[in-house]
């Protein structure tokens, strides 16, 4: 196959990330099974002796510092409310370091909880080394109490097989920011942007109205293309996208929708690229693309919902940001983007074996699901409430009203947003996504590029990576 030593190699490395939420560079691992005993991750059914003492558990994360200050406030409440467990969260570098250590710990060194990127969970079903959250909900009479009102799309989106695997931590979301007063002025209505030719057509009205000099800049990854796939929606993979069973193949080129909408995306950046509408893909989204869009020399920026606070920041009452989600890539009709595709980053039990421990990790998420701890950390952060109890909180409505206006027309949608917008559910997310980062970066440079051509570049390597994934871990 085509380039098969080098995803040798990178198969017990690295298949570098995206970027999901803000720090850009960041990258994850999709190594093999690591080297940790086989068990069932179910919950005892009888317990065994507790220990004496308080019971320390450990959380290894990939949050930067300021993140993890927001989150030491509810760890904090966590060790003060009870006796039985202390949380310790500790930072292991970004999250291919974190993924990489991860993959390497045996059993018993394992970290009680632990973070890993949310549209990735299908690259940790494999893995040993997880617990299922759902057994610990199944088991647990305040189960369904605690879980409910969690937004949909959310539960479909950590769930397999119909249950849960994790909860989210930091609930991102693929959005395209915009300058409201320039739509305004222009006669654009957002609520018209349905697929990727509708955002070419508005940006090319802005700058060929002189409105501004760039229609949109972008924070350059993969995930975005994976978004406007699932808005059409489209299947992309076999057995469809992953959610009835292992994908065992790319559909990018296979004549039929799957292809027609990859090459509506190519389409768009050639066409965005070749009449000198986009910023340079590729520049750097804080030191680059925000102060262009602060400007308003540029109208719009592709980016994830967390980057909202500061970009809020730097446009200081300039001008009314507004913010849609990123558009179908070819569905031209309401029914565009009903479903509601997942970014951001999710918390995780690990299998350590330890039942006491476990119980602990269980009960932290529990109790850091409640309204009044998560509305801290989105507020500080910029993610998305994961309920409506955190939606409804007074410090998240303060947030709502004060800083970010805009941000209500993500929650009109969310609230009744369906299952349909599956994104990719397999081994190698986040080789597909720098695929598609690739492949829009060749054509971003050179616009005279033969778009299918690149777009069976682009088939190519994804394959391959999924036929090395399945000879390298087979179905048990």
């Amino acid at each position: 196959m085509k380039k098969m030593l080098a995803l040798l190699l990178a198969a017990v490395m690295v298949l570098s990330l995206v970027a999901c939420g803000g720090q850009e560079g960041s990258k994850e691992t999709t190594a093999k099974t690591p080297n940790t005993d086989p068990a069932a991750t179910t919950v005892a059914e009888t317990e065994p002796p507790r220990p004496a003492g308080t019971i320390e558990l450990v959380w290894w994360t990939n949050y930067g510092e300021k993140n993890v200050a927001l989150l030491q406030t509810t760890i904090d409440k966590f060790n003060e409310s009870q006796s039985d467990y202390h949380l310790t969260i500790e930072y292991q570098g970004n999250a291919n370091e974190l993924m990489a250590k991860l993959n390497a710990t045996n059993k018993d060194g394992l970290p009680d909880l632990f973070n890993h990127a949310a549209q990735r969970i299908g690259t940790i079903i494999d893995v040993n080394y997880l617990a299922k959250l759902q057994d610990y909900i199944d088991k647990d009479p305040d189960g369904a109490a605690w879980t409910k009102g969690t937004y949909q799309a959310l539960i479909d989106a950590y769930s397999y097989e119909g249950k849960l695997v994790g909860y989210p931590n930091g609930y991102s979301y693929g959005v395209v920011y915009y300058n409201k007063d320039m739509f305004a002025k222009a006669g654009i209505n957002p609520a018209d942007i349905h697929n990727m030719n509708d955002l070419y057509e508005a940006g090319k009205k802005l700058v060929d109205g002189g409105f501004c000099k760039k229609a949109i800049g972008f924070h350059p990854s993969g995930y975005y293309a994976n978004c406007m796939l699932a808005y059409d929606p489209v299947d992309t993979f076999d057995a469809k996208n992953g959610m009835d069973g292992r994908v065992t193949k790319c559909l990018y080129m296979d004549g039929g929708d799957a292809q027609k909408a990859v090459t509506a995306i190519l389409d768009y950046y050639k066409k965005l690229y070749a009449g000198g509408y986009g910023v340079p893909y590729g520049a750097n989204w804080n030191s680059e693309v925000v102060p262009l869009i602060a400007s308003g020399d540029c109208a719009m920026g592709m980016g994830v919902i967390s980057q909202a606070n500061n970009l809020i920041k730097n446009i200081d009452g300039k001008f009314k940001l507004g913010v849609l989600q990123v558009p179908a890539a070819t569905n031209g009709t309401e029914t565009a983007g009903k479903g509601a595709a997942i970014g951001g980053t999710g918390i995780f039990m690990a299998n350590t074996g330890d039942y006491w421990k476990m119980k602990g990790a269980y009960e932290f998420i529990k109790f850091m699901a409640q309204g009044e701890y998560t509305s801290n950390f989105s507020t500080g952060t910029g993610y998305l409430a994961c309920s409506d109890a955190v939606y409804q909180s007074d410090a998240y409505q303060t947030y709502i009203k004060d800083t970010f206006p805009g941000i209500q027309d993500i929650y009109d949608h969310l609230k009744v947003a369906d299952g349909s917008a599956v994104m990719p559910f397999n081994g190698v997310v986040t080789e597909i996504e720098n695929q598609f980062k690739s492949a829009i970066e060749k054509i971003a440079a050179d616009p005279s590029l033969d778009v299918m051509s690149v777009q069976k570049t682009l088939y190519e390597e994804v394959q391959d990576a999924i036929d090395l994934y399945n000879a390298s871990n087979p179905v048990k």
